[in-house]
């Protein structure tokens, strides 16, 4: 008896065939911006059809494949509100594009930040997709801890720096500070309380 074997049926590309470059520029900066935005919705149509099956992607330490990222931009956006591309830049290496942009977000609580990131689209027969996605998270100047130093006790800081000859990274640790009363300068210069910053 003669034995079939039955085709497996081919995956239909989810993404639009493009004829030139300058159609592909166009859509990955449209798809760009469209990830973006779906960061602070619960849209995960757009991670379907734009990351390829293979997909990897680097997010602050973790790895994802896609059908992580597809779970978790359907669970919703959690603590953002907005997310925004502020510039895509694309370059092309045969039938591989490399686009590199910024977005900043906004999440609950007034925080601010923005991502930075770099993603790896390949042209597999004419599809278009992201095979491999690198996403740093930076949090703004305002979203940073500031140690419950006030403006006037970081100038004492910075006299104490002066008196004691210590480093910069000397300042929050506070080890000059215990020794005050035997920096010369220190019957001029006296600190208030400081708060306790956890340094040993």
């Amino acid at each position: 008896m003669v034995g079939f074997r039955f085709a497996e049926p081919e995956v239909r590309c989810p993404a639009p065939l493009l004829a030139s470059n300058d159609a592909v520029r166009r859509y990955i900066k449209q798809s760009e911006e469209e990830w973006a935005k779906s960061v602070a919705t619960n849209d995960a149509s757009v991670v379907r059809r734009i990351l390829a099956e293979d997909f990897v992607w680097v997010l602050d330490g973790r790895v994802l494949d896609k059908k992580t990222a597809v779970l978790e931009a359907a669970e919703g956006p959690g603590p953002f509100l907005s997310n925004t591309p502020d510039y895509v830049h694309v370059r092309f290496f045969g039938n591989t594009a490399v686009a590199q942009g910024s977005e900043p977000w906004t999440k609950t609580g007034g925080r601010r930040g923005k991502f930075v990131w770099t993603d790896t689209w390949a042209n597999r027969a004419g599809c278009w997709q992201i095979v491999n996605a690198q996403d740093t998270a930076v949090a703004s100047t305002g979203d940073r801890k500031n140690h419950g130093i006030s403006l006037s006790q970081t100038f004492v800081l910075l006299l104490n720096r002066l008196c004691c000859n210590r480093p910069f990274d000397f300042w929050l640790s506070l080890p000059c500070l215990s020794r005050f009363d035997q920096c010369p300068k220190s019957r001029l210069f006296r600190p208030t309380a400081l708060p306790d910053t956890g340094a040993r």
